[in-house]
């Protein structure tokens, strides 16, 4: 049974509690990475980056690098506010998703680029908990919005 088919709106059933326990988690997760990854791509030179990793720093026009750490940060912040305000949490999954396709990006990037195979793993590892997001909050066990009480 679905929260939604639920008399309480924002009743969780037992066997609810893992999931939305595991979904919190990856969503907790994922915004780490990409708010820290944000925050690093937003604020350092791109030399600063290289330092730290960023290989892709010189290949790329330092407007775009500034593009994808924004992308980051929105994303990060899109899986958390939204629920913990419960205002219009369906930017979870949207959020989810847009890190989604920017995963997806990098992959196709670093193909192009002849990357080592592990920078590749990587991405396809992240992509991971931002498919079990975006399938969890939308699908599975969406957060009701504050109105829908």
């Amino acid at each position: 049974m679905c929260i939604l088919f639920s008399k309480h709106p924002t009743a969780v059933l037992p066997g609810d509690k893992m999931l939305n326990a595991c979904l919190w988690l990856a969503q907790l997760f994922l915004a780490f990475l990409s708010g820290w990854t944000g925050i690093l791509l937003l604020t350092m030179t791109t030399a600063q980056l290289m330092l730290h990793g960023f290989q892709y720093a010189f290949d790329l026009p330092s407007w775009l690098v500034k593009f994808i750490g924004l992308s980051e940060l929105c994303g990060a912040a899109g899986l958390i506010l939204p629920g913990v305000t419960r205002i219009a949490p369906w930017l979870i999954p949207a959020a989810a998703t847009g890190l989604l396709a920017l995963q997806t990006c990098a992959i196709f990037f670093n193909i192009m680029q002849h990357a080592f195979y592990h920078y590749i793993l990587l991405h396809l590892v992240l992509m991971l908990p931002a498919m079990f997001i975006a399938w969890g909050r939308e699908d599975k066990l969406p957060i009701p919005s504050r109105h829908a009480q």
